[in-house]
C-alpha cells in the first residue's frame, strides 16, 4: 500500500513538474559564487526534477557589491538569462528597499532586454588640413542598448533582462527580483550617483 501511494506521488510530481504554472514544486540552486541562479522544477529530486533555466548576475561583480548609478532613470540591475523553454508570465514584480532604513520604496520601474537600437550616423565630413567640410548622406547604424520589454514571459535560449527605475541621488537601495516563481535573495544594490556616473557599459 504504502508503494502505491509512494508511486502516485511521485507520478504527481512528474507530471505538475512538467507544466510552468505549477511553481510550487521549482527550487532554486546558487553557483559562481552566488552570482548564477539555476531553477529546477519536481523540487530538484534526482531522475525526477529537470532543469529549466538559469539567471546569472551581470551588472555587478559580487552579490554584496553597492553599484554607483546614475541619478535620474537608470538601469539599475541585470541578469543574463538562459531558459530550456518559454517560461510564461516568469518575471514578476520587483521589490525595492532603502538599505539605510530598511523601509519599502514604492516607485515606477519597468523591464528592459539588451537589444538593437538604431542611431542616425550624422554625415558631415571635415577634413583636418584645411577644415573643408563634405556634405554626405546620413547613415543609420544599429548598436547594442536597452529596449523596453513589455512582456513577463521568459523566453527560450539566452536574453540580458533588466530593471529600469527612477535614481534619486545619495539613496541606497536594495532591488530584489522574482523569477519563474522564486524571488532571489542573494542579490546586490545600488547607490544614486551625480549625472557624470555611468549606469552601465552600453
Amino acid at each position: 500500500m504504502n508503494n502505491k501511494i509512494l508511486l502516485v506521488f511521485i507520478l504527481g510530481i512528474i507530471l505538475l513538474g512538467s507544466v510552468s504554472a505549477f511553481e510550487f514544486d521549482n527550487v532554486i540552486r546558487y553557483e559562481k559564487d552566488d552570482m548564477k541562479v539555476n531553477f529546477e522544477n519536481a523540487f530538484g529530486l534526482p531522475l525526477i526534477g529537470s532543469h529549466i533555466g538559469s539567471a546569472e548576475l551581470k551588472s555587478h561583480p559580487t552579490i554584496d557589491y553597492i553599484k554607483s548609478v546614475r541619478a535620474g532613470d537608470s538601469v539599475v540591475i541585470w541578469y543574463e538569462m538562459d531558459f530550456k523553454e518559454i517560461y510564461e508570465d516568469g518575471l514578476e514584480d520587483v521589490e525595492f528597499t532603502n538599505l539605510e532604513t530598511g523601509e519599502t520604496i514604492e516607485r515606477e520601474w519597468e523591464y528592459v532586454y539588451m537589444g538593437d537600437v538604431e542611431y542616425t550616423e550624422k554625415g558631415k565630413k571635415c577634413e583636418a588640413e584645411n577644415s573643408s567640410c563634405v556634405e554626405i548622406k546620413d547613415k543609420v547604424k544599429i548598436k547594442k542598448g536597452w529596449v523596453e520589454y513589455n512582456l513577463r514571459d521568459i523566453p527560450k535560449g539566452k536574453i540580458t533582462i533588466g530593471v529600469r527605475t527612477k535614481v534619486i541621488s545619495g539613496e541606497l537601495t536594495d532591488v530584489v527580483l522574482t523569477i519563474a516563481g522564486e524571488k532571489i535573495k542573494k542579490h546586490a544594490g545600488f547607490s544614486g550617483a551625480g549625472a557624470g556616473t555611468l549606469a552601465d557599459p552600453f
